[in-house]
């Protein structure tokens, strides 16, 4: 169960991180809310 959070958290992560690419959305504010998700 807790591995198929972290897999969805990883997958959430790329997808993330690729569509922030696409939008040129600098990598500092990907950083920012990868930083906030830890701490959530």
């Amino acid at each position: 169960m807790f591995s198929v959070f972290i897999e969805k958290l990883l997958s959430n992560d790329a997808i993330v991180r690729n569509h922030c690419h696409e939008n040129a959305i600098p990598s500092a504010d990907i950083e920012t809310a990868r930083a906030s998700r830890a701490q959530a």
